[in-house]
């Protein structure tokens, strides 16, 4: 299988469990990062890979640069008509980003345990 069918494959698996933007791009960094593979994205690429808005990505970003787990690796100029476009290489470590997102994913699972629960007390009442 090639790279990025395998990246895709893991980030449909990963998404499907998530349905905020943070969780989205959360799932992009795991599944499309590579230690030995440093490839650079735009907020483009980034758009058609996870269906996210300009603006949500953008603002997601952010916060993935603060966590460490992208940096800004410059701009390309399609033409001399259009804007430069952002490109972004995810840097973070799979690992942290696997046990971030497993701990994500327990603290949802609980809540929703803790909601069933609740629900399930009503009903014998």
């Amino acid at each position: 299988m090639n790279k990025d069918k395998q990246y895709s494959e893991i980030y449909r698996v990963l998404k499907d469990e998530y349905s905020n933007t943070e969780s989205k791009l959360n799932s992009f960094c795991l599944a499309y990062s590579d230690v030995l593979i440093k490839k650079e994205y735009t907020v483009s690429e980034i758009q058609q890979i996870t269906g996210l808005r300009q603006p949500e990505i953008s603002t997601g970003l952010k916060h993935l640069i603060e966590r460490g787990w992208v940096e800004y690796s410059g701009s390309i100029k399609p033409d001399k008509r259009s804007r430069p476009a952002k490109k972004y290489v995810i840097v973070g470590n799979k690992l942290d980003m696997k046990n971030y997102i497993l701990f994500e994913l327990n603290k949802k699972r609980q809540s929703l345990e803790n909601k069933l629960n609740l629900l399930s007390n009503k009903v014998k009442e």
